[in-house]
């Protein structure tokens, strides 16, 4: 099944990146007024598959649309203390500030900006939030929790969960060797 489900994920990439809508995602929740929270996972997601696509054509105009995508995610996305919002909403509410794991997701993209470009700017930031992950989750026994903010954790304060975050680290890693 996983197999199976990685090769229909390749399969609707290529399907939407040739329409040109693969990241048209977020401009659209933009102009309906929406906000991130009732995707399935998160706009990161979309933009690496944007740079996947540059990785295998060299199609220029998907490094373009992931570049334009990470812009706005600074702009955006990252709140004062560096960390990602929760979700973001396009109504005017205010966004959701609290911290998961699960937000580290988005630090692949500087990795793979990094490896097309070769901008040290994307490599300072994949190694910052690497750095922001291990000082938010890392628990002394090694293990990671995934969220921060108590109002949404067990009895015990933490889930551990590592969604979307070793990833980052593992792009971190190869970025510092």
């Amino acid at each position: 099944y996983q197999g199976r489900g990685q090769r229909l994920q390749r399969e609707a990439v290529v399907w939407l990146a040739a329409r040109g809508q693969l990241t048209a995602v977020v401009m659209e929740m933009a102009e309906r007024g929406h906000s991130t929270q009732g995707l399935p996972r998160d706009a990161s997601e979309a933009c690496l598959g944007l740079l996947f696509m540059y990785r295998a054509t060299r199609e220029p105009e998907y490094l373009r649309r992931a570049a334009d995508y990470e812009r706005w995610w600074q702009r955006t996305v990252k709140k004062p203390n560096g960390w990602p919002h929760n979700f973001i909403f396009f109504d005017g509410r205010k966004h959701d500030t609290s911290e998961r794991s699960f937000q580290a997701g988005s630090a692949p993209i500087f990795y793979y900006l990094w490896k097309a470009t070769g901008a040290a700017r994307y490599r300072r930031e994949l190694l910052r939030m690497a750095d922001g992950t291990l000082v938010r989750f890392l628990r002394a026994d090694g293990a990671i929790t995934s969220i921060v903010d108590k109002h949404h954790a067990t009895a015990s304060g933490e889930v551990l969960n590592d969604d979307g975050l070793m990833g980052a680290l593992l792009c971190a890693y190869h970025a510092s060797q």
